[in-house]
Order: C-alpha cells, then sequence, then structure tokens
C-alpha cells in the first residue's frame, strides 16, 4: 500500500532512497517466505543479509531527508554545515561506544554481527535525528511536510528498534518467547509507521512559500560568496 501511495501520488521522485528502502522491504517479505517454503535451509542467511541491507537503506533516508532540510538550493550555508558535521561525528562516536558494549545474544557469527549492526543503526538514527531537529530549529531551517512526517516515522522508529536491540543483547533474550516477544514489539511499530506514512504521504503538503527567482539567485551567489570566500555567518 505504501508504494502504490508513493508511486500514485508522485512521492518517488521526491524520495528516492525512502522509496527504495520500502521497495526492498517488500521483496524482502515476497524473498523469505519462498526460500522458508522451498529452502528452508537458506532462511537463515538470507534473513541476516537482508538485514545487512535494511540497515544501510534506513542511513541512506537519514541522508536524503537531511539534504533536503538543510540543503533545499543545493547549498550548504557554512555555520550550518559545521554544525551537521560536529553531530554526525559525536552520534556516530556514541552509538559506536554503545554498539562496542552491546552483547547480543544469538547463535552464529553473522547473527551477531547483524545484531550488532541494527543495535549500531538504531542508535545512530536516534541520534542523528535528535540532532538535526535541535539544529535547524536553531538555524530556521523549516521541515517541508512530507519531509517531517517521513523523518519523525523513521526516528520513531529507531527509538523503538534502540529498546528492542538493547532488549535483545539482555540474558533474557536466550529465551525464544522472551526473543519473538520483542520481535513482534518491533513489527507491530513498524507496522504503525507505515500506516502513519501511508496516510501522511497520500495528503498534499502544504505548499511551500516560494521565493522568487532573482531573491533565490542572489541567495544563492551569497551562500557561495560566504562559504569559499571566507565569510561571516549565513544566518544572517
Amino acid at each position: 500500500m505504501l508504494l502504490g501511495v508513493l508511486f500514485a501520488r508522485d512521492r518517488a521522485k521526491s524520495f528516492p532512497v525512502f522509496t527504495s528502502w520500502i521497495l526492498v522491504g517488500a521483496v524482502r517479505d515476497v524473498v523469505l517466505y519462498l526460500v522458508h517454503r522451498y529452502a528452508l535451509h537458506a532462511y537463515f542467511n538470507t534473513f541476516w543479509a537482508f538485514g545487512s541491507i535494511d540497515v544501510c537503506l534506513q542511513l541512506g533516508v537519514f541522508f536524503e531527508m537531511a539534504f533536503k532540510v538543510f540543503c533545499p538550493l543545493g547549498y550548504w550555508a557554512s555555520d550550518v554545515k559545521r554544525g551537521f558535521q560536529l553531530v554526525l561525528a559525536g552520534s556516530f562516536l556514541v552509538a559506536l561506544l554503545l554498539t562496542w558494549t552491546a552483547h547480543p545474544y544469538s547463535r552464529g557469527t553473522i547473527a551477531i554481527v547483524v545484531h550488532k549492526m541494527d543495535f549500531f543503526s538504531s542508535a545512530l538514527l536516534s541520534e542523528l535525528f535528535l540532532g538535526t531537529l535541535i539544529l535547524s530549529s536553531w538555524a530556521g531551517l523549516p521541515w517541508k511536510t512530507h519531509v517531517a512526517r517521513i523523518s519523525q516515522g523513521l526516528g520513531t522508529f529507531a527509538a523503538i528498534g534502540l529498546i528492542t536491540q538493547g532488549a535483545h543483547t539482555q540474558p533474557s533474550s536466550s529465551n525464544l518467547t522472551v526473543y519473538f516477544f520483542w520481535s513482534h514489539v518491533e513489527i507491530f511499530f513498524y507496522l504503525c509507521c507505515m500506516s502513519y506514512w501511508i496516510v501522511t504521504l497520500w495528503r498534499e503538503a502544504e505548499a511551500p512559500r516560494e521565493l522568487p527567482d532573482k531573491i533565490r539567485e542572489e541567495l544563492a551567489h551569497l551562500n557561495r560568496l560566504l562559504t569559499f570566500g571566507g565569510g561571516g555567518s549565513t544566518r544572517q
């Protein structure tokens, strides 16, 4: 349904990475069903292979949203760029430290590696979305409606993922009943985010106030001068 909304409402062109993530998720479900039915011995490795791809695409969605917020004209404001780099570096280091201390209870090296990747991704995305929200508010940058809705959904899912992946690092997660409980919690919120995106992306976004072409060109020229010419803060 979400893919249908993205293509029917012409959102796929605006959010190609997000669309790719949703498309891979749909393909994953079909492939895993067929593998489970006809080649059960390959299910484990197939499941975790798709898990690795999913982690990479989630990070890609974040950068797609961040670019649309901070580079609507295709140029970075120098002070915002520095702030974003600090948010990125700080979030990466904290997520790396949290992942290093996490010890998931899983069978097999592949499962442990992907569990750590999931935990790292959830921690990093949660921190990045919080950091970029604060940075965008500080810089006075507007969030376009559909960008905000996608970001809110993915940020919420990342926060839930951080909780569920953290639960998998507890000794009780070696119990299959506990493991399945937390897995179903994550699936439930994933479906909630999907439903949220279906409704909000079907609706039209509020029309942003467009700048005249002349002013847009002057702002882009001024930004290039400040960025490459060593000028002062672009927030003025």
